[in-house]
């Protein structure tokens, strides 16, 4: 079995990482970000690695709201990537 790399890299624009609030959450994120020289990806992973929501961030972007209610209780990881940036946060659902 063959593996990719896992690469975790700043955004461009900003030398802070992403934060997230309230975290643990049980209806919606607040996602802090560096500013965004170009538009960006969010993609939440639960527990098996797979995809359970996605959403694109327009360039510019400072803060973004996701809605996290329909997930069940767990943890995750928020990934955001944006060229060949990549950032992750875990955060736990309620």
């Amino acid at each position: 079995t063959e593996y990719s790399a896992i690469i975790v890299a700043e955004m461009k624009g900003g030398k802070e990482e992403i934060k997230i609030s309230p975290n643990p959450a049980s209806e919606f994120l607040s996602i802090q970000l560096g500013e965004l020289e170009q538009e960006a990806t969010i993609e939440v992973y639960n527990s098996n690695g797979r995809v359970v929501k996605s959403m694109i961030i327009l360039r510019n972007s400072t803060v973004v709201d996701l809605n996290i209610n329909d997930l069940p209780s767990s943890v995750y990881w928020l990934v955001i990537s944006s060229g060949n940036d990549r950032q992750q946060q875990k955060f736990l659902k309620l």
